[in-house]
């Protein structure tokens, strides 16, 4: 009789164990899921507010550039809609005296403009009919490239307002000068005919561009880049490895992403593009952030929280 109410307990002991077990390995899995569950909504939570905040930084990088562009622009405006430009170029009823002199005007202005603007490498303007003046007057053509055919030539020429702003490229239009740069374009009417015959340009030197990215900081590691409408580089801090082959950027997710945000899936690598996109150039300028350090900042100020909570 004891050795049966014995074995009895002993099963008993053993259910209640197990049932112990059960209910503990429950509860352990209940906590990880909740613990997940709480991360991963605080991931979201804090990695829109870092949305919010550079979001901020590239509508203000956005924002410079359209103002250096407007300001170009007005620079543009200035010398290409003097009345003594037009008729130089389109020979309009001058004698060689007054078309002289009018060149010498027209220098002056280009001359004024160069030296008064480091980030400017050549003032020109040309026409179809192969008249050009180019900076100070000393620079001509260069022989082997049809200007008329250039893309900045022809943007400017069919643009709805008659200006235009290029991606960055060699500009190799002007004899021995092969600088990088950003050309700005503005279409010259022969005053005549009433057709846009020519294009006064502007070619920006390229580091007024990056400089305006690179003042801004998103992280250590973060960076800004600007693509044009067909998504081409405008500027990349590491456009030579773009260029090569050697990095990538997601340019179509870019594109093709109806909202201001993405997040990327790369494990380790994974980044968070913010996206703001000019009305004025079609330009979208995305500031790259690296998700692993958004958080690892995140776990820092949270800590600084902390011990300036407890008096530290």
């Amino acid at each position: 009789m004891k050795k049966r109410e014995m074995t009895i307990f002993g099963r008993f002991k053993s259910i209640r164990d197990a049932m112990m077990l059960s209910f503990s390995v429950l509860v352990v899995v209940a906590v990880l899921i909740f613990l997940l569950i709480a991360m991963n909504f605080n991931k979201k939570n804090n990695i829109r507010e870092f949305q919010n905040f550079d979001s901020q930084l590239i509508s203000q990088v956005n924002y410079d550039i359209d103002s250096y562009i407007d300001y170009m622009e007005n620079i543009s405006w200035v010398a290409a809609s003097g009345s003594d430009l037009s008729r130089y170029l389109f020979n309009q009823e001058q004698t060689p005296e007054e078309k002289e002199a009018a060149k010498a005007r027209i220098l002056t202005q280009f001359t004024t403009i160069l030296e008064s603007r480091s980030d400017i490498y050549n003032v020109a303007a040309v026409a179809d009919n192969g008249e050009a003046l180019i900076n100070s007057g000393a620079d001509s053509l260069n022989k082997y490239v049809d200007v008329r055919q250039q893309s900045w030539y022809q943007a400017a020429i069919h643009s709805p307002t008659g200006i235009a702003v290029s991606s960055s490229h060699v500009q190799n239009a002007i004899a021995g000068s092969y600088h990088w740069v950003i050309t700005l374009s503005r279409a010259i009417v022969n005053e005549q005919t009433g057709e846009r015959e020519g294009v006064f340009f502007v070619d920006l030197n390229y580091s007024a561009i990056s400089s305006l990215c690179s003042n801004t900081s998103i992280g250590s590691k973060g960076y800004i880049f600007i693509l044009d409408e067909k998504g081409s580089m405008i500027y990349h801090p590491q456009q030579q490895l773009i260029y090569g082959g050697l990095k990538e950027e997601r340019i179509e997710d870019i594109l093709a992403s109806k909202g201001d945000f993405l997040e990327t899936e790369e494990g380790e690598d994974s980044k968070l593009y913010t996206m703001s996109k000019s009305e004025k150039t079609g330009w979208t300028v995305v500031g790259a952030s690296y998700v692993t350090e958004l958080m690892k900042t995140i776990g820092r100020h949270r800590c600084c929280i902390f011990w300036q909570q407890q008096g530290f």
